[in-house]
């Protein structure tokens, strides 16, 4: 009637994959959108005037951020990474049936929501959290 120690139920594991789908999905496509940047000659970095930019012989066009090479490089660890981290911190925890990891995966996702607040963002990252610890503290935690 219930699973064995150490299996999970396989709606759980489809119920918290479909729940991390949307933001995996969203935090991969910005991350593949941000990282060619690094490589183009014709983006500048660390921009203070938008109406100023120099431009190169190999450049048609330009454009550019106000963020520093760096700056760009620690927000997509921070936030891209962290919330791939929660994602597969709790994936492990529901897996593996390890109430600590699934709680791990909830408090990072829910620290990762906060950038997240102002642009309704914040809604993908807290689904999957809510789905990590209601299975931690459910029944057999499992």
């Amino acid at each position: 009637m219930f699973p064995k120690s150490g299996v999970i139920p396989s709606y759980r594991l489809l119920v918290a994959l479909a729940a991390c789908l949307p933001i995996v999905i969203f935090v991969t496509w910005s991350a593949a959108a941000e990282v060619p940047n690094f490589f183009n000659p014709c983006f500048q970095w660390g921009m203070s005037n938008p109406g100023f930019a120099i431009l190169t012989p190999q450049c048609t066009s330009i454009s550019g951020s106000s963020q520093t090479l760096s700056q760009a490089i620690l927000m997509l660890a921070l936030i891209q990474g962290g919330i791939l981290a929660g994602v597969a911190t709790g994936l492990l925890g529901i897996l593996q049936a390890r109430p600590t990891f699934m709680k791990a995966g909830f408090v990072v996702l829910v620290l990762e929501s906060t950038p997240l607040l102002f642009d309704g963002f914040f809604v993908f990252t807290l689904l999957p959290a809510i789905v990590f610890i209601h299975s931690a503290k459910s029944p057999l935690g499992r």
